[in-house]
């Protein structure tokens, strides 16, 4: 995962754990999961809004790391069970008038969803015509999920991957590595050393 995304991914997310400049304690906010149509998008839409202007004002003064969003509760909650924002977050993703920052965080902490779910979801990504999206999308970095590397030789994934491509062809690069399993063993190597990836793992396979 590049550089800036990674900045983007990791300071917005813990602008939730700092809805004000108090700490992680302090948050109250509604749960925008439990709640429907229209009133789960408008919610969840400003959570992840508040999440990226905190981003914006801590930039300068933090200097955190992505673990500290790990272990934080409802960071938790929202990645090891991603069925109770699934819906409202398809909705936010298909809207053009959503922030494409926003959109990266919804993706990335969706690692959790069955690999047939995931596809459908990069199925909306590919369609939002934006090649940073695109690229939290393939690559969200191990420490956020290898669902993709680790199923790269499903037919659904390879066909999937070849749409991105033809859409995206300056990504080409970045598909063929996991295309051509190099991200998969990479990986694996990794793992193999002692390194946990991703940092999470999910709750329940559905």
């Amino acid at each position: 995962m590049s550089k800036i995304l990674r900045s983007v991914f990791f300071f917005s997310l813990c602008l939730y754990l700092l809805a004000c400049e108090g700490g992680p304690d302090l948050l109250t906010s509604k749960r925008p999961e439990v709640l429907s149509y229209p009133e789960g998008q408008r919610l969840l839409l400003k959570e992840v809004t508040k999440l990226y202007e905190w981003n914006l004002r801590q930039q300068k003064k933090e200097d955190s790391t992505d673990s500290y969003v790990f272990k934080h509760p409802f960071v938790k909650d929202i990645y090891q069970n991603p069925y109770k924002y699934f819906e409202n977050t398809k909705y936010l993703l298909k809207d053009n008038t959503v922030d494409i920052a926003l959109k990266i965080q919804l993706v990335v902490i969706s690692q959790c969803l069955t690999l047939n779910d995931y596809l459908t979801l990069g199925s909306i990504v590919i369609d939002a015509g934006s090649i940073e999206l695109m690229t939290a999308y393939i690559s969200p970095g191990p420490e956020y999920g290898t669902i993709l590397d680790d199923n790269y030789l499903n037919p659904r994934v390879i066909e999937l991957l070849s749409v991105v491509i033809s859409r995206y062809p300056l990504l080409k690069e970045t598909v063929d590595l996991t295309k051509s399993g190099t991200n998969s063993n990479r990986i694996n190597e990794y793992r193999k050393s002692g390194e946990q990836y991703p940092v999470l793992s999910c709750l329940k396979k559905y």
